[in-house]
């Protein structure tokens, strides 16, 4: 996976605004002030592989027109909500929702005032592969686009995406670390396929096969042995020479859980490790945390019900190694 580009645009002039939100060859208004209040618009943007990812935020009411975008695009409300213009319907997207629009089609969404909303972009040919990871077989394609996806089929594949996606751009973000940016970007592609109304992605919903312990033993060892390796349930499949479902269908009859949480339970182990021979001063309970591919803010969590006490406890204390 190529290394992310960060940008951050930050504008405290209406008219200048209009102007950096505006497409090729369209006018405004896209910015409508609420009140005589100092005007905040801010885009921050992350591209990594496949994937572009945009959040924006403004004080006052923002327009973005997706003028026939040949992607995929997933809004997310982050903060607030959004009204969605696309094929003729109007769509409301609520907190802990989301709507994915097909290709092709103009669409709008408007922002309302101190909301804030994140832009995925995913082409199509991503999505194939993905839909052939998942199913461990070619797939037609391009996949054939239907109608636009209501805000309560998409909730449940990508709402819970959310909280990640508000930490989309910087260096530091889920998206600058790869052990968070390649299972979040493969949880993006499964949630559009699983959102969008694509005849193919019904064998999604069919039962997988599962065989014997062998692969998942292999796996296993392989997460033991090196896991500081980006390892997502892709890369594990495709090690493995299964389909994900597949995968994960065989890992569940045999571990009694997923890839995921076996990769989570060795990784919280080392960072027990290091917590207990690091020094206080040498590094902090979030940098460890994230090293090992944790948000800082689950880590304390987890850490707790593993081990029975806060992480920072063991920081420098070699008792509780």
């Amino acid at each position: 996976m190529t290394d992310p580009s960060f940008s951050d645009l930050r504008d405290t002039d209406p008219g200048h605004a209009e102007t950096t939100l505006a497409p090729p060859g369209d006018a405004g208004p896209f910015v409508r002030r609420r009140s005589e209040s100092p005007f905040a618009l801010c885009v921050r943007r992350t591209v990594r592989g496949p994937l572009d990812a945009e959040v924006v935020r403004c004080t006052d009411d923002v327009r973005l027109r997706l003028a026939s975008d040949p992607r995929h695009v997933v809004a997310v409300p982050l903060r607030g909500m959004l009204h969605v213009h696309y094929r003729g319907t109007e769509i409301d997207v609520m907190a802990g929702g989301a709507a994915v629009l097909v290709p092709s089609d103009e669409a709008t969404v408007l922002v309302p005032a101190d909301s804030a909303v994140a832009l995925v972009r995913v082409p199509g040919d991503v999505l194939c592969e993905d839909l052939e990871a998942l199913l461990g077989r070619t797939v037609v394609r391009p996949l054939q686009s239907g109608v636009p996806v209501p805000a309560a089929t998409a909730a449940d594949a990508l709402g819970p995406l959310a909280p990640f996606l508000g930490d989309v751009p910087g260096p530091g973000s889920v998206l600058g670390n790869a052990l968070t940016a390649e299972p979040l970007e493969e949880a993006i592609l499964d949630g559009v396929l699983h959102a969008a109304d694509e005849p193919a992605r019904e064998a999604l919903d069919a039962t997988a096969p599962s065989w014997g312990p062998r692969a998942v033993r292999a796996c296993l060892d392989l997460i033991e042995t090196y896991p500081e390796r980006p390892h997502t349930a892709r890369t594990l499949a495709d090690g493995a020479g299964l389909g994900v479902r597949a995968l994960q269908a065989c890992w569940q009859r045999h571990r009694g859980c997923s890839p995921e949480a076996d990769l989570a339970r060795v990784r919280l182990a080392r960072a027990h490790r290091d917590l207990a021979e690091l020094r206080r001063g040498e590094a902090t309970v979030a940098s460890v945390a994230t090293a090992w591919g944790f948000r800082p803010e689950d880590f304390t969590d987890r850490y707790e019900a593993r081990y029975g006490h806060g992480p920072e406890v063991t920081l420098g204390s070699p008792a509780f190694a």
